[in-house]
């Protein structure tokens, strides 16, 4: 009997590092994110310099903001979470390519909220234009979403995970 409740320690211990282990929060500015995973990509220089982001539409939001739909994906939803801050990055011509960060205020559902964000996404949002796919990914208390071309999507969805996993 004792073996077993010692095992049974043993496990649930073991699975707290697990979870512990997913926990770590991302201490860079969501700007340097955003570089960071278009730089980890394996996109040729010349298209990693598109996704420059000086050349982009970017702007900083957060949970109060105006246009909270427009920046997550989907002005016909009303979102049920709250978070620290986001960042949502366009092409400045046009539609058809969207990235968001956001930083959770804690991890506690930011399971909940990246299936939130990514089912919730509208990839009609733009005249004449769609995004071919929509993928999601978190560490820690960030979350990034990409819309836009499939191949795209996946090379910067990818490069955050690079960037960001150890």
């Amino acid at each position: 009997m004792k073996k077993l409740i010692a095992f049974v320690l043993v496990m649930i211990m073991a699975l707290s590092l697990v979870a512990c282990a997913d926990a770590k929060n991302l201490t860079d500015s969501l700007s340097d994110i955003y570089s960071a995973a278009i730089a980890s990509t394996d996109m040729d220089e010349d298209t990693k310099s598109h996704y420059n982001l000086a050349e982009m539409y970017s702007i900083e939001f957060n949970a109060d903001s105006e246009n909270l739909g427009g920046y997550l994906g989907n002005n016909n939803y009303e979102y049920s979470f709250e978070f620290k801050e986001g960042l949502c990055v366009m092409y400045s011509f046009g539609g058809g390519f969207q990235l968001v960060l956001i930083r959770l205020n804690s991890t506690a559902n930011a399971d909940e909220i990246e299936n939130e964000l990514k089912t919730n996404f509208d990839k009609n949002k733009w005249v004449c234009m769609s995004a071919e796919a929509v993928e999601t990914a978190r560490i820690g208390d960030v979350i990034i979403l990409v819309a836009g071309g499939t191949e795209t999507v996946q090379q910067i969805i990818d490069g955050f995970n690079t960037a960001y996993s150890s």
